[in-house]
């Protein structure tokens, strides 16, 4: 019963990575149609090299802006070299970045305002002994 009852609780949490659309290998999940604002989150593939995330994003004949870096967003993208935000980003979530060993440089809009819980924290793994 207890097996049964974690696997419902993962399935449930796995529509939490969902997305809503993916726009030049950059995944985002709206967050408002009637402001037509967006996030970027986490997609199917892990984000690497240099990332540029854009002011706006058009999909389905509607331009949103784009406001938010999510929860998660880029955790463990190891090979993720650089990032840059464009203006109108005005919060970056918990663990945005989290374990981004390889993050070397980012550039952040003036607009941001928030920056959550360890977003930018690396766990290094320790020598073999």
């Amino acid at each position: 019963m207890k097996t049964a009852m974690l696997l419902v609780a993962w399935c449930c949490t796995m529509g939490a990575w969902a997305y809503d659309f993916e726009a030049n290998g950059i995944y985002y999940g709206i967050t408002s149609t009637a402001d037509k604002t967006v996030e970027v989150v986490v997609g199917d593939a892990q984000y690497s090299g240099d990332v540029t995330i854009p002011a706006t994003v058009a999909y389905d004949g509607i331009t949103y802006r784009v406001t938010s870096i999510g929860k998660h967003a880029f955790y463990d993208c190891s090979n993720l070299a650089s990032i840059v935000i464009s203006e109108g980003v005005t919060s970056i979530r918990d663990y945005a970045f989290f374990n981004c060993s390889s993050l070397a440089s980012i550039t952040l809009p003036e607009s941001l305002t928030s920056i959550e819980s360890e977003t930018f924290q690396t766990v290094m793994a320790l020598p073999p002994s």
